[in-house]
């Protein structure tokens, strides 16, 4: 992990700084034109109004029919909360983790749990991480991608990890992004 790049800062002298720009600036490859809901623009290239609800409503379905009482949230890829609900009987720490999951999978670009394994053997690079705000290595974050473009993140906590990667998995499967 301390191989040095091309101008003589090292892997994780060079992810740090884009963390803390990315985090600063709440941004990490934002959206592009592409991505840009437009009259002529398919909704499926868009995080708008009715695919963050469609979303949620697919992830609150699955967790009514495991029966985890959950918490999801929805961020787009500047880092700005689109969407949050709270089950009856979910855990009040949900309502921290998941907006922290989404936020994490959708300014990354990455699941919460692939995030966290690319630091497993890094524990330094990690706690620098976790100093940022918002920033979570807890699965049950994931990226949402529509028609190959970067949209957002969805997040959900209330089970296990298992059980939250479930649920915002079928959170995605209902935007057609899974």
């Amino acid at each position: 992990m301390s191989e040095v790049t091309g101008n003589g800062i090292n892997r994780r002298q060079a992810l740090l700084a884009a963390a803390a720009g990315a985090v600063a600036t709440g941004v990490i490859g934002g959206l592009n034109a592409a991505s840009a809901q437009t009259p002529e623009a398919p909704a499926a290239t868009a995080l708008t109004d009715d695919v963050v609800m469609t979303a949620i409503h697919g992830a609150l379905a699955k967790a009514t029919e495991i029966g985890v009482p959950s918490v999801i949230a929805v961020f787009d890829r500047s880092g700005t909360q689109r969407g949050f609900f709270r089950q009856d009987g979910a855990l009040t720490i949900s309502t921290t983790l998941a907006p922290q999951k989404s936020y994490t999978a959708a300014v990354f670009g990455a699941s919460t749990a692939d995030f966290a394994a690319n630091f497993s053997s890094d524990p330094i690079t990690a706690a620098a991480l976790l100093k940022l705000d918002n920033i979570t290595l807890l699965g049950g974050g994931l990226p949402i991608v529509l028609g190959g473009v970067p949209v957002g993140g969805i997040g959900s906590s209330g089970g296990s990890v298992e059980q939250d990667i479930e649920v915002a998995t079928a959170g995605l499967a209902a935007i057609g992004a899974a």
